[in-house]
């Protein structure tokens, strides 16, 4: 609902209905007021400073002027920066009716949003459009000329018809001079003018009147914003009224309640969406809390049918290990595997000692043979066998060691004899390498004939074998 508070005619507007209340009535509903006080004092001050002293200086000046007298509350609905100074739009209304307006609103139980009809209109308006509003006796145009803001207002002898449009063409009469002041003319007359009505009851043609004697006397464009109401308490008469519209362009923004009982409209106000909002949250936290627990019992599942799987199958394997027994000679039966995989892995000891035999043609005395494994060898030196070999097959087999003795006086001729005795097991396929002997025997007179070779197979020998 809205209200339109102005002297001791309150006006309440509900669709497309109107009517008259009593003054400060007992709310049972929220409502929005717009409010319109006795007495009020509208104009623009071009001042200089900071804005924060205008409502001060403004007040300092009317008093000056001698347009107020008593207590006044100056409200400051716009300010417009130019250069150094600013312009401010205000309006100067009885402290008094305002503080009573200010505490019947806190005393309501519901929410009372207090809108200043000045500030509506500042809201409205546009750039390229001005306005006029028309409330009883008194019409005031607001607009913006030449980059500053215009207003201007004429108050009638009478409510009667021939008054009011003699102060509507009085009122297009000082538009026009205000413009010829500023040198606008031109950019006046290009002015959209929207005629806006308080409460106007009647025919509608006599607020076309109104707007028709304006135009003819400033030039300007009007076009009527008033909407149609029944008034139900006056035999359902109409009423052409911009209140609703004007209210409309409002908010808390524009409301002169304090700071907290802006929050509370608001609250109010957004209440039913927040409701909503959270219900629809609520439903989808709850669908999702649904899938959670369905994906959580089915992962559940699927983890029990894993356990059982698991266990069923520890069951097998200690069913299993109980049955499988190795028999009792099963390690000596590996040892013996272990040795010919061994000796078929590259030792011949038949061919190696016919080999040996034959190289040392009754002058070498052989000690000893013995096999070692393919690893390190003696001082970390690496025995890998075959590794100078011309084939990778021969590599991974094991190498054996023959221990000798030069004969006796045979000191210079030991070279030779171990030369021919290398180059015999060469053509039989062997190669020999020597192993540093001396450490082990020194100080001993056989020291100098001991030798001993180490001998891997060669792939392929270069002579005869035996």
């Amino acid at each position: 609902m809205i209200i339109f508070a102005s002297e001791n005619k309150w006006l309440a507007f509900q669709k497309d209905a109107v009517t008259q209340v009593e003054a400060f009535p007992v709310l049972k509903e929220p409502v929005a007021v717009v409010w319109h006080p006795q007495g009020e004092v509208m104009g623009v001050a071009a001042l200089e400073g900071n804005a924060r002293h205008a409502g001060v200086l403004i007040e300092r000046r009317l008093r000056s002027e001698g347009s107020i007298e008593g207590e006044v509350k100056v409200f400051i609905h716009h300010v417009r920066q130019i250069g150094q100074g600013y312009q401010a739009l205000y309006v100067a209304a009885p402290l008094n009716e305002w503080q009573r307006l200010l505490a019947w609103s806190n005393a309501q139980p519901h929410h009372c949003l207090l809108l200043s009809c000045p500030a509506l209109l500042w809201k409205t308006q546009k750039l390229g459009i001005a306005m006029v509003f028309h409330h009883a006796t008194k019409m005031t145009f607001l607009g913006m000329l030449g980059g500053g803001i215009v207003q201007v207002d004429t108050i009638a002898f009478s409510d009667s018809g021939e008054d009011l449009q003699f102060a509507a063409a009085r009122l297009g009469e000082l538009v026009q001079e205000k413009a010829s002041s500023l040198q606008l003319d031109k950019r006046a007359a290009q002015l959209e003018v929207l005629w806006l009505s308080a409460c106007h009851g009647g025919p509608a043609g006599a607020s076309v009147d109104l707007s028709a004697a304006f135009t003819a006397s400033s030039g300007m464009a009007v076009k009527p914003r008033d909407e149609r109401f029944r008034q139900t308490d006056a035999n359902n008469a109409p009423v052409l009224s911009a209140i609703p519209m004007l209210a409309r362009h409002g908010g808390a923004s524009l409301a002169l309640n304090s700071s907290a009982s802006k929050g509370l409209f608001l609250a109010d106000r957004f209440l039913p969406a927040c409701t909503a909002a959270s219900f629809v949250l609520a439903l989808g936290l709850l669908l999702l809390s649904a899938n959670w627990l369905a994906q959580h019992r089915q992962n559940s599942g699927q983890l029990r049918a894993l356990q059982e799987r698991e266990v069923q199958a520890q069951s097998r394997v200690a069913a299993l290990e109980a049955s499988a027994q190795m028999p009792s000679s099963f390690s000596g039966q590996m040892i013996f595997i272990d040795t010919m995989r061994s000796l078929a892995s590259g030792h011949d000891p038949a061919g190696l000692l016919q080999a040996l035999k034959a190289a040392s043609g009754g002058e070498v005395r052989i000690l000893g043979v013995r096999t070692e494994s393919a690893a390190t060898g003696p001082a970390g030196r690496s025995t890998q066998p075959g590794a100078n070999m011309e084939s990778p097959a021969s590599q991974g087999a094991g190498s054996a060691v023959v221990d000798g003795v030069l004969p006796e006086g045979a000191a210079l001729e030991g070279s030779k004899l171990l030369s021919v005795f290398v180059r015999a097991l060469r053509e039989r396929g062997y190669q020999a390498e020597p192993i540093d002997t001396k450490g082990a025997a020194a100080g001993s007179s056989i020291s100098s004939r001991l030798f001993s070779y180490r001998l891997t197979r060669m792939a392929e020998p270069p002579g005869v074998r035996p």
